[in-house]
This record gives structure tokens, C-alpha cells and sequence, in this order.
């Protein structure tokens, strides 16, 4: 007898410890208390940073081989100044492939001080980065590329008047130089127009075919 007991003792005990304890009732959480990614009615976003709207502008670079010059285009914000209009002219904006084919901007020897338009003519002052160089051999084509690129068909400038240091120049154009009065525009730098160079394949001289009559 006392052993059934003691056997019955032993299966109870291990019952009660191979028994899977269970968790208390489940408990409502307050939606205060819960992350905010996880509260209802909660929805992710996302940040996007706005586009800048650009619009195209030609600048004129310098071909010294043909001495034309060179149309290129740029993205440029709209409504800029007509000093911001300019200024990637100051800069070294070429690109690689364009200084690999030689293109010149020589206007890297200049800064931009101002440029004010009065209905169509647009008056651009200038300095010399370094005042002691001679710039003298490369400002008919500094000139060139200012003009064409202000009066750009768009721009609403016909006419440019330049200003070194705030003084009037004398400004050298394809067919002679300028008083310091006179202004410039593209019929003075003519000879730059890159439409103006003939594709065509010279044509042989006739040869004389004189003969003697009979």
C-alpha cells in the first residue's frame, strides 16, 4: 500500500513540473503609449528634395584655328540677372571634349563686375584678373565672345557696351577700333560668325584655251 502511494506521490510531483505554465490575460495596450510607426491611421513619407527648373542658354567659345566662334549650350536657372546671364562666360565651364578640341574661352582672363541693360543695349564692365598682364593680343576676341553671347537672339539686346574698370575703351571689332563712345554689336565682330565660313571646295582655274584660228 505504501508503495502505490509513494508511486502515485512521484507521478504527481513530475506532472506538476513538466506542466506548461500559461500567461496572465492579455492586457489592452493605450494607443498613447504605442510608437508612433505603429499607431493607427499612421502613414510613412517621404522627403524629396524640389528640381530646380533650368532652362537652355548659348555662350560662345573661341575657335582659334578658324578664328570663329563657337556656339555651346548650358542649363541656366530662368528670369537670372544679365550678370548671371554672363557669368559662366568668367568661369571655366568647358567642358573636357571641348578643350580637347581647342575651344578657347578667353574671357578666364577677365572678371565680371556688372552688366545693366537699357532697353537694348546692355553695358557690361570688366576687369582684368591680373591688372600688370597685357591683354591686348587676346581682348578682339574677348569682345567677340561677349557679343555674340549677349546678343543671342531671346535676350533682347542688339547693341553692348564694354567697360574696363568702369572706364570706356576703345574696343578693337574685326574691321578696325572703336571711339571709346561707340557701341558694338554682332556686324562688328563678323568675321568671327561661324556661318560665314565657306564649306564649299575651291574651284579650279579655267585654263586658257586660246588657240590659233586657221
Amino acid at each position: 500500500m505504501n508503495r502505490i502511494l509513494n508511486t502515485a506521490l512521484i507521478v504527481a510531483v513530475l506532472a506538476a513540473g513538466c506542466s506548461v505554465p500559461t500567461d496572465a490575460p492579455a492586457s489592452e495596450i493605450a494607443t498613447s503609449d504605442l510608437p508612433e510607426n505603429l499607431r493607427p491611421g499612421y502613414t510613412t513619407t517621404t522627403t524629396t528634395a524640389p528640381v530646380v527648373p533650368t532652362e537652355p542658354a548659348t555662350f560662345y567659345l573661341i575657335d582659334q584655328v578658324e578664328s570663329i566662334v563657337v556656339p555651346v549650350v548650358r542649363e541656366i536657372r530662368p528670369f537670372t540677372t544679365n550678370a548671371g546671364r554672363l557669368r559662366p562666360l568668367f568661369d571655366e565651364f568647358r567642358t573636357e571634349d571641348e578643350r580637347n578640341i581647342g575651344l578657347v574661352n578667353q574671357l578666364l582672363e577677365f572678371d565680371l563686375l556688372s552688366a545693366t541693360r537699357d532697353r537694348d543695349l546692355l553695358t557690361i564692365n570688366i576687369t582684368q584678373d591680373d591688372p600688370e598682364a597685357d591683354v591686348s593680343p587676346i581682348l578682339l576676341e574677348a569682345v567677340a565672345q561677349l557679343v555674340w553671347t549677349a546678343t543671342e537672339p531671346g535676350s533682347n539686346v542688339n547693341r553692348v557696351r564694354v567697360l574696363i574698370d568702369s572706364q570706356r575703351q576703345a574696343l578693337p571689332t574685326s574691321a578696325e577700333t572703336t571711339d571709346e563712345d561707340q557701341t558694338v554689336d554682332r556686324s562688328n565682330y563678323a568675321s568671327f560668325n561661324p556661318e560665314s565660313q565657306s564649306t564649299d571646295e575651291p574651284q579650279p582655274e579655267d585654263e586658257d584655251q586660246g588657240g590659233i584660228e586657221g
